[in-house]
């Protein structure tokens, strides 16, 4: 990554923390847990081999415009850490309703080109946030607004967690002394990985997205996985943002990840106690329209009060929200064996590429691989 992307990366990240405040009241206002910003997303869980390409794909495109992934045919990122049966992705998708809704064109979350993304790596395991050139703020005027042409939905974000298994996590790799000290001290570790947010989530949705997406990685892995702590591993110029917006904390040194050409990365932790701790009750948003407490008091939060700047002032806890829980529950299912040869072998080369114990694994939990069933398409690096 050049100088002057990294540096307006590091600018758009500071705007994205004064974004957090007027999405507040109207997260809280959705009636539907997987439905949000007025009707124009939905979040789930990918669960077939549709859904989990759609994912892929989308992490994939976004990583290859910002120059994070290499060309490839299979135009799908994910690494082997997704065939684990307790891996779980979840995908948000802008909704076209035929005949209702709206779409806005030319300006997208008041970011000229485009929105932000938020990127993490499965594999290599590294994460990064990208944003376009410019941070100018628009409003959309009525002749930029245009009915959805179609019912198709287009996928704008995605993230994984992967969880402790035999095959560890991917962030073992660059940092296992400081993953073996959690697991030791009784810690139940969740990595997030291929985190992305895509420029279409558009009109100021960028950070609804992120949070609707961080709130149900956590509903699977604190209420269904009994998960104690999120690890992530970050650019260094980004600690500052996830520690104020994302409140995590510096888990490890900076070290450099020689399958992403010597990278730096630095691994970050978020403890699920200090999230719900900050977290606002229902009882305390007001209607719609409101764009959080501009009061000093709640603007510069004094050290043990929660800092309503955070992500997580937007957040539902576990307790409030059993039923959104036992939803994401039913959603959750591993890979068939059909899936697994597909994404793994047929159209990748992910599975040739894992370690020995790697493909020993995961070849007993996708089996029997249905090859017959299976689109084959021969997998080059042309």
């Amino acid at each position: 990554m050049t100088a002057p992307m990294a540096n307006r990366l590091t600018s758009r990240l500071r705007s994205l923390e004064l974004a957090t405040e007027p999405v507040a009241a109207v997260e809280r206002c959705e009636p539907d847990p997987f439905i949000f910003g007025g009707g124009r997303y939905s979040i789930r869980v990918a669960n077939d081999l549709e859904s989990r390409r759609r994912a892929y794909e989308l992490v994939y495109r976004l990583y290859l415009e910002r120059e994070y992934a290499r060309p490839n045919p299979s135009k799908m990122w994910l690494s082997i850490f997704d065939a684990l049966p307790e891996t779980a992705t979840l995908l948000v998708e802008r909704t076209a309703v035929e005949g209702g809704g709206w779409k806005v064109e030319g300006q997208r979350d008041g970011v000229e080109g485009g929105g932000w993304k938020v990127e993490g790596r499965s594999n290599p395991t590294t994460s990064t946030f990208h944003h376009p050139p410019s941070t100018a703020v628009h409003e959309p005027s009525p002749s930029t607004l245009h009915h959805p042409p179609s019912t198709a939905s287009v996928p704008v974000g995605a993230l994984t967690v992967v969880f402790d298994s035999p095959m560890d996590l991917p962030a073992d790799r660059l940092y296992r002394p400081e993953l073996d000290a959690l697991r030791a001290s009784g810690r139940r570790v969740a990595e997030v990985t291929s985190l992305a947010v895509a420029d279409e989530a558009g009109t100021g949705s960028g950070t609804e997205v992120l949070v609707k997406l961080f709130n149900h990685a956590y509903f699977v892995a604190r209420g269904i996985r009994g998960a104690t702590d999120f690890v992530i591993t970050v650019n260094p110029r980004h600690v500052g943002f996830y520690e104020r917006l994302m409140l995590f904390s510096q888990a490890g040194p900076e070290r450099e990840y020689e399958k992403v050409g010597g990278a730096p990365a630095v691994l970050m932790r978020l403890d699920f106690d200090v999230a719900e701790a900050q977290r606002v009750p229902s009882s305390e948003f007001r209607v719609p329209g409101w764009a959080g407490d501009a009061s000093p008091q709640t603007r510069n939060s004094k050290p043990g009060t929660r800092n309503r700047r955070s992500i997580y002032a937007q957040f539902r806890s576990v307790a409030e929200e059993p039923e959104t829980v036992t939803a994401l529950a039913s959603q959750l299912r591993p890979m068939t064996g059909r899936e697994c040869d597909y994404f793994l072998s047929a159209r990748t080369d992910v599975l040739a590429r894992a370690e020995p114990e790697q493909r020993r694994l995961v070849r007993a939990m996708c089996s029997p691989y249905e090859r017959a069933s299976a689109p084959r398409e021969p997998f080059s690096l042309k």
